[in-house]
């Protein structure tokens, strides 16, 4: 990816820096002669000789050597606010995975309690209603006759309410 952009940078660059020198022609047609092409006149003075464009082509080097390390110094720094971020969210995704799993843990005691003392209460209201029934209502048990079932005699017992 960094590669892609550096080659697409230095193109522009070289781009950049062929605007900026002129061709023969148009150095012609600057200072040149009428008709566009190259009489074999000298331009002196033009500003554009070898020496020139050296020194030109040396501060477009320059210039796109320095623009080469500050992009990979930001990269750098991309990637490792990245690194940071990363571990920042990581961090904070386990610490919210131990809060939850200690507020689950904690809601199923709470809930584990609450059903126990339903049930105990429902146990000790049963035995209530239990004592108070066999309080309000005795059980008598009187002897019936003797009855026969299924070809034997058997002794039945009714058990009758007493009101």
């Amino acid at each position: 990816m960094a590669s892609g952009k550096k080659k697409n940078f230095i193109e522009k660059s070289i781009k950049a820096i062929d605007n900026l020198v002129p061709k023969d022609n148009e150095k012609n047609n600057e200072k040149g002669s009428p008709s566009g092409k190259d009489d074999g006149a000298k331009n002196k003075g033009d500003g554009w000789d070898a020496k020139s464009t050296a020194v030109v082509d040396a501060d477009a080097a320059e210039r796109a050597r320095q623009r080469e390390e500050d992009l990979k110094a930001d990269g750098e720094r991309v990637l490792q606010a990245l690194h940071e971020s990363t571990e920042h969210t990581q961090r904070v995704l386990r610490e919210t995975a131990e809060q939850t799993q200690k507020a689950l843990a904690d809601v199923q005691d709470e809930t584990d309690r609450q059903m126990r003392e339903i049930d105990e209460a429902a146990d000790g209201a049963l035995e209530d209603i239990r004592a108070e029934a066999d309080a309000a209502v005795p059980l008598e048990t009187k002897e019936a006759p003797s009855v026969e079932k299924n070809g034997k005699d058997e002794l039945a017992l009714n058990t009758v309410e007493a009101t």
